[in-house]
């Protein structure tokens, strides 16, 4: 339900569907419900198999430090370039299904709330040249 509701909320601000579906693999990751592709080394190093422009200079992952890129692959940076989307929009689509997740949906007062809270943290998406 609260996601039905950041999804519409998103798309009258003006975010994009790619922008959505980043921000969810985003959250999956951060929540441990999804994980970056990659593969385990036999000292146990996770390496990275996406790799987009910010993993350039990111440290290899080694025994001593094995989960670098795991990390790096969890980050809202990584999810975002993976996408190709801004991060900015990432970051507050993020935000707004964790404040969704903390507020129980019990009553239509509730429901209001939430959608006060969402429209105030999705803010408007500008797209195109700016106003000089």
């Amino acid at each position: 339900m609260p996601e039905d509701m950041i999804a519409t909320i998103a798309a009258e601000r003006g975010y994009a569907n790619a922008e959505f579906e980043a921000a969810i693999e985003a959250y999956r990751r951060r929540e441990r419900l999804s994980h970056p592709a990659g593969r385990l080394d036999t000292a146990g190093a996770f390496h990275l198999e996406e790799h987009c422009d910010c993993c350039a200079s990111l440290q290899r992952s080694s025994a001593k430090r094995p989960y670098v890129e795991m990390h790096h692959g969890r980050s809202l940076t990584h999810v975002a370039q993976l996408y190709d989307v801004p991060v900015l929009h990432v970051r507050r689509l993020v935000k707004a299904f964790e404040r969704a997740q903390r507020l129980p949906l019990n009553s239509r007062h509730a429901e209001g709330q939430l959608k006060v809270l969402l429209t105030s943290i999705l803010q408007p998406v500008h797209r195109g040249a700016r106003p000089q």
